[in-house]
């Protein structure tokens, strides 16, 4: 079993960079350097993920006094932490080295992780929490292609006909001691299989009177994710859960 013996950089190394120092069951240790992306709250976003064994002595390419440099360090410190017994002042140590040629210099052949997988792998969920919802399964399809009717609203561009599957939630208010509804939806949709996608569109319907007809709503947000940036959101769309799906995606709609 594998123990975290301390961080380099940030202690939220996920959002800011920086990484744990990891000791094996071997007992060789690896720094993971963690680069988060620009884009960092864009859907399909993608961390980089340096893994460095912390071997106890100098890289034979680098020039130790030009690195110290970098960090207005000695070099004799910097010599003295890559032949340290402490993992942690050998992590620094590469660190520096990092600091002048780049993490690419110590590690070829990075890992790139999606928010999902980052998430799961350094315990630090990049999700919203779950929006207040319930679900509801009263709704019918609309009198055209992809609505949906409930509650004598009709939702527009809410699915493609046909082929989907579809879950409908309505967002519940969160003062008092119980949730009260507010008369918002979000509408999922997904395929997880032949040209897979994941979408959801919420909606803030117009106020229906009762000697009106029904009303006819766009959605005041949505998104759609497919390819690249579906893969990097749901790497397990085909076991994730329909309620994992709207929390996830809660992360960008409502905008």
């Amino acid at each position: 079993m594998t123990k975290e013996l301390g961080h380099i950089g940030d202690v939220s190394y996920v959002e800011h960079g920086g990484g744990p120092v990891i000791e094996a069951d071997d007992g060789t240790v690896h720094v993971e350097y963690i680069e988060p992306p620009e884009d960092f709250d864009e859907p399909g976003a993608v961390w980089t993920v340096y893994r460095v064994e912390l071997e106890p002595e100098i890289p034979d390419w680098i020039d130790l006094q030009s690195a110290a440099r970098t960090v207005g360090a000695s070099w004799m410190g910097v010599a003295q932490a890559f032949h340290s017994t402490d993992p942690m002042e050998r992590a620094w140590a590469y660190e520096v080295v990092a600091a002048n040629w780049g993490w690419h210099e110590l590690d070829n052949y990075p890992l790139d992780l999606g928010r999902a997988e980052v998430g799961v792998r350094y315990d630090d969920d990049q999700y919203p929490l779950m929006p207040t919802v319930r679900e509801r399964t009263d709704f019918v399809d609309g009198p055209k292609a992809g609505q949906i009717t409930i509650d004598r609203h009709i939702l527009n561009k809410a699915y493609m006909q046909g082929q989907s599957a579809v879950r409908v939630y309505e967002e519940l208010g969160t003062q008092g001691s119980v949730p009260k509804p507010l008369g918002n939806y979000f509408v999922l949709s997904f395929v997880p299989d032949t040209e897979p996608f994941v979408k959801l569109a919420y909606y803030v319907p117009d106020t229906v009177y009762d000697d009106e007809p029904e009303t006819e709503n766009d959605p005041e947000s949505a998104l759609k994710l497919k390819g690249q940036k579906l893969e990097r959101e749901f790497p397990d769309l085909d076991k994730v859960l329909p309620e994992e799906m709207l929390r996830r995606m809660s992360k960008w709609v409502p905008e």
